[in-house]
């Protein structure tokens, strides 16, 4: 029966990450992204939430809609997955973290202070602190 069960959890993780690298191909060919990347982050200490963590969505033509459009696009799938999304935003152009903060706010996300030993790490970080959107927001 343990072996069976552990069958099964790979079998629906291995599932998972094949829908995930689908997903991102699409959401990249509609939304003409020069990049996306996502994965699923587990828990860890550190990180106490398993997550879809977004490490970076990127426009082909900036102030378009495709990033916004491609966003919205990802919340429904992480809201699918009851997963919430994880991030730390880090801009083009350190004048920009500002904007790019306001643009994930509007979205749901919002300042996500961890807990445990990295938890000061947090505090420390003056613009590019970890952002959280959870699942049913």
């Amino acid at each position: 029966m343990k072996l069976l069960m552990e069958n099964w959890r790979k079998f629906l993780v291995e599932n998972r990450d094949a829908e995930l690298t689908d997903f991102i191909a699409r959401t990249k060919e509609e939304f003409q992204l020069a990049d996306l990347q996502l994965h699923i982050k587990k828990s860890e200490p550190w990180h106490p939430v398993e997550s879809l963590y977004l490490s970076n969505i990127r426009a082909l033509e900036k102030g378009k809609g495709s990033g916004t459009k491609a966003l919205q696009q990802i919340i429904q799938f992480a809201e699918s997955k009851n997963l919430p999304i994880t991030l730390i935003p880090v801009p083009d152009d350190e004048d920009d973290v500002e904007r790019l903060r306001w643009w994930y706010e509007e979205h749901g996300f919002e300042d996500w202070y961890r807990e445990g030993p990295y938890a000061d790490e947090d505090e420390e970080r003056e613009y590019t602190k970890y952002m959280i959107r959870w699942a049913g927001k």
